[in-house]
């Protein structure tokens, strides 16, 4: 991988990102670097890891740990994380919608999805996070996923499936 020096910077931190982000032409993989100290959306480093691999396993991300960078006058060290490069086109809503239904997903409102067999939450599916390639294979980039640990927000989002689902 080339250094980080080297690479050319696609996202900057500035406009609102979970990681500073990079490409490096020569793997023709995204270089994500976590914010110092912080672990995308969530915050906590195991919440990440387990997003990883459910990501990995569930959407064929390709994410891999390359290992951890200290930024000179940082006081946290970064998570550095590689994606592969998808290069096609912003994927529509309809596209998404047949995508996650195919793997089992139920939508809870417009980017927010529910399986509730696995009782996982995946938001931010949206066209700036999907891809689709061509051929019409649809990837997803970057969801957020979650499991919900109460009953009770377990219960609040199988009723608003279940009022989406009857058109309430």
């Amino acid at each position: 991988m080339l250094g980080l020096r080297e690479t050319r910077r696609l996202t900057s931190r500035e406009h609102g990102q979970e990681h500073e982000v990079f490409f490096d032409p020569q793997t023709q993989r995204v270089v994500k670097l976590t914010k110092p100290g912080l672990y995308g959306a969530r915050g906590g480093l195991s919440d990440y890891l387990k997003q990883m691999e459910y990501g990995n396993r569930r959407f064929q991300d390709d994410l891999m740990i390359e290992g951890w960078a200290l930024m000179p006058g940082e006081q946290a060290p970064r998570l550095v994380v590689t994606q592969s490069w998808c290069a096609g086109r912003l994927s529509t809503t309809r596209e998404i919608a047949a995508y996650m239904t195919c793997l089992g997903f139920v939508e809870i409102f417009e980017g927010d999805w529910w399986h509730a067999g696995e009782e996982v939450k995946v938001t931010d599916a949206l066209p700036k996070n999907f891809r689709t390639l061509p051929g019409g294979l649809v990837h997803p980039i970057d969801l957020l996923i979650s499991w919900p640990r109460s009953a009770s927000a377990i219960e609040r989002i199988e009723n608003m499936v279940y009022a989406r689902q009857r058109g309430l």
